[in-house]
């Protein structure tokens, strides 16, 4: 959880603050989804490959897996692709959960009714690129 302390001049440049992550994380989700498209599609590769070796008997290798922690990283080596889509759909829950935090402020610029080129010092708390809370002073 990355925090931080940001000053703005006018609300204006906060919205435009709060339009670009917008655009990052709308961006990033359709990266990940598309992600998420090629690993479905190799575990249909995969189970077309791994059930006749299975079946067979000969699957020595198939499943193998280590996940590891390394200096607080977490290292997963040779993943099956089911743990992948597990990795990639929490992403993409917590880009959506970014994304409806980044669009509760955006309406919330909209409805507080200020003059946007107003200039005023705003300070705002951001957590993960998400404004949280807003310190106006006129």
């Amino acid at each position: 959880m990355v925090s931080a302390l940001k000053t703005f001049q006018t609300l204006k440049e906060l919205a435009d603050y709060v339009d670009e992550k917008l655009k990052e994380v709308q961006n990033l989700i359709i990266e990940h989804q598309k992600m998420l498209e090629d690993v479905n599609r190799r575990i249909e590769v995969y189970k077309r490959i791994a059930g006749p070796m299975v079946s067979s008997g000969d699957s020595s290798d198939i499943g193998r897996r280590q996940e590891i922690e390394f200096h607080g990283i977490e290292i997963s080596l040779n993943p099956q692709p089911e743990r992948e889509i597990e990795i990639l759909n929490e992403i993409l829950k917590r880009l959506n959960e970014r994304l409806a935090g980044l669009y509760k402020v955006r309406r919330a610029l909209e409805l507080l009714n200020i003059d946007f080129s107003a200039r005023i010092n705003c300070q705002v708390v951001i957590i993960d690129d998400v404004p949280k809370k807003l310190i106006i002073k006129f």
